[in-house]
């Protein structure tokens, strides 16, 4: 028998023929699924993204056709599911592909508004017995999430996937494999510490946009400029200020005071809509208001979603100069334009509209999907405006509740190995 000396192991011949084997077996049975991904009146949804569960790394995003191609070598009981914000996500077994008639499989995403609109309540109570009433509903959803929450750190699996339009354009689309650590209560000052660990990212966007990017990091000569490039460039910043959107108990406690500003209603007498809002104006230069939604189930005060609508504007007195990296990427954004030289920030506008799906499983609360839509603009003083919009959506897709802990050398800036994709 012929035998391989390597650095003080040996390696029979007939082992490296099984081991070459194995990894070609790997690789020859990976199978190519072609399938494309509408809306529910036929149009076609580009940056849809598509995977399976069980290898959410592998997957892909649709082209402006919305057309994919999703490789893998499992068998076909995997679990593929396909996505895009505002609509409902579709699940179902890569069997479905094989089942599939024509040569592409027609996915078909129906609608789903991601956040409620400020509810109206038809008054029939007293001022008096109606606060009573919301002051007995916080309390008992209160004491409700203090039930179903997880009460030892928890791990969640997720897919993060932010898509930026600019000038009504799409911009680039990028896809995070994550994990989020929570440890209640580890936090500072008593409140839930949060990590997400990125392990894996795909960027979606054309060359030229590709090469900007890189031009903006790599010649910003200011520092603070260049970490702001770099900030922003890095990946997980929204992705973990998105998953951050969520709602703490104790806010229920702190505004309990404030009951002129909750209103309620029920909904087909299943659920119970609890709309908190509230309104800021600093000397009519920032003006912001936000309205929060707790859709509570009537039965037992179970979370069933929480929804965030944010509307911001600002007005500058005096304008302030946009220079170096911020002027970049104000370029950078305004596509098909003419670049801009000077760019006097004046006023900007952004509305957003958050959305957290919860379910109970094995009786501990846990949100399953997150939904942000975002729209603004810049403007200077001359008027030039640039718009842009954001959209993103995580899904759930693991839960661990035993045997995690945070991680001690967490640092929120590490690098994302990140594979550039292009998509036309």
């Amino acid at each position: 028998m012929v035998r391989v000396k390597t650095t003080g192991k040996t390696l029979t011949m007939s082992a490296c023929i099984a081991i070459m084997s194995a990894l070609f077996s790997l690789s020859a049975f990976a199978t190519d699924y072609k399938g494309k991904v509408i809306g529910s009146n036929g149009e076609n949804l580009m940056y849809a993204t598509v995977y399976i569960q069980q290898e959410p790394e592998k997957g892909t995003a649709t082209n402006a056709e919305g057309c994919f191609t999703l490789t893998t070598s499992l068998d076909t009981s995997a679990t593929v599911i396909a996505s895009y914000v505002g609509y409902e996500k579709a699940v179902f077994p890569l069997s479905r592909f094989e089942k599939s008639k024509d040569s592409l499989l027609v996915i078909t995403l129906a609608e789903q508004p991601i956040a409620l609109q400020e509810t109206v309540v038809k008054e029939k109570n007293t001022k008096r017995s109606r606060r009573k009433l919301l002051a007995q509903i916080l309390r008992s959803t209160y004491l409700k999430l203090l039930q179903d929450l997880p009460d030892s750190t928890t791990a969640y699996s997720i897919v993060s996937d932010v898509r930026l339009d600019a000038q009504d354009q799409p911009w680039g689309m990028e896809q995070m494999i994550a994990t989020v650590i929570e440890q209640p209560l580890g936090g500072y000052n008593g409140k839930d510490s949060i990590q997400l660990i990125a392990e894996y990212c795909k960027r979606y966007c054309s060359p030229e946009v590709r090469q900007q990017l890189d031009n903006i990091r790599q010649n910003e000569k200011d520092k603070n400029r260049k970490h702001l490039a770099q900030t922003i460039d890095s990946g997980t910043g929204v992705h973990r200020g998105l998953w951050h959107m969520r709602l703490d108990p104790d806010h229920l406690l702190d505004t309990s005071n404030e009951l002129k500003r909750w209103k309620t209603s029920v909904e087909n007498g299943e659920q119970c809509v609890l709309t908190y809002t509230r309104k800021y104006d600093f000397m009519g230069m920032f003006k912001a208001a936000f309205t929060e939604n707790l859709i509570i189930n009537t039965a037992d005060y179970t979370l069933k979603a929480y929804t965030v609508d944010m509307q911001m504007s600002f007005y500058l007195l005096f304008s302030y100069k946009m220079k170096g990296t911020l002027l970049d990427w104000i370029n950078l954004f305004n596509i098909n334009g003419t670049d801009f030289e000077k760019f006097k920030l004046r006023k900007g506008e952004m509305q957003a509209k958050v959305s957290t799906i919860y379910e109970l499983k094995d009786g501990i609360l846990i949100p399953r999907e997150k939904n942000l839509e975002s729209t603004g603009f810049v403007q200077d003083t001359k008027g030039n405006r640039v718009p842009i919009s954001l959209k993103a959506t995580q899904m759930v897709t693991d839960v661990k509740t035993t045997g995690i802990r945070l991680k001690k050398d967490y640092k929120k800036s590490a690098p994302v190995k990140r594979e550039y994709v292009g998509i036309y």
